[in-house]
């Protein structure tokens, strides 16, 4: 699971049992690239318009912010990635489908509300049972990054987007400066599939979680 110390650690940079795994799994994956501010992932079956006038990643871009997780023996190297062309299901272990910024990249703002959509191969994670145990890994995977975090509360609801089931769970940072995460997890197609939304204030969640309610299963 040290894939998702890596989301962790990266949700940061910009910033100065609810489903089964018992779906069948496609032998390939494939997932479209960001054109005219929507996505179409043929995999999972969605389609999601980045809220308007945001910033999509370039998988170079996304790289880059992956590779600042690295050791100095580059133990971690592209561990999670961008996906750039279909590839065999059982060799995919995790990656980025999408990562969406409110400002460009690099941009001298205090906050810089981000959306990623991720994967994790649930093949690769066999001690994994239910989403709130998946959820419960990301939690602890903070802290090998010295990231100290907490729950905002312990509802975890279970939201509704367009007929399917995500567990939510809410998460702030512990420090000088307040930094929260909305962690939406289901189970699809044999991946954990996570939206996570990065913030500092009810506004931005609340401008982030209308976009992602739009989002479209087929």
């Amino acid at each position: 699971m040290k894939t998702l110390s890596l989301l962790i650690l990266a949700l940061f940079v910009q910033i100065s049992n609810v489903n089964s795994q018992s779906d069948e799994m496609p032998k390939y994956f494939e997932c479209g690239q960001v054109i005219d501010g929507k996505i179409d992932c043929p995999y999972f079956k969605f389609i999601y318009e980045i809220p308007q006038n945001w910033v999509a990643l370039s998988d170079e871009d996304m790289s880059k912010i992956v590779n600042r997780g690295v050791d100095p023996e580059g133990k971690e190297k592209d561990a999670m990635k961008p996906i750039k062309k279909k590839i065999k299901t059982k060799d995919l272990p995790s990656a980025f489908l999408l990562w969406t910024l409110k400002y460009e990249f690099g941009s001298s703002v205090l906050s810089n509300p981000n959306i990623i959509i991720s994967i994790d191969n649930l093949s690769f994670n066999k001690d994994i049972q239910d989403v709130a145990q998946f959820q419960s890994k990301i939690f602890e995977s903070g802290n090998e990054f010295n990231i100290t975090m907490e729950y905002v509360n312990e509802d975890f609801n279970t939201i509704e987007i367009s007929g399917v089931s995500f567990r939510a769970m809410d998460l702030k940072s512990v420090g000088d400066y307040e930094q929260y995460q909305t962690h939406l997890t289901t189970f699809k197609q044999g991946f954990a599939l996570t939206i996570t939304l990065a913030y500092t204030n009810q506004v931005e969640k609340e401008e982030m979680m209308k976009s992602v309610e739009g989002m479209k299963f087929y």
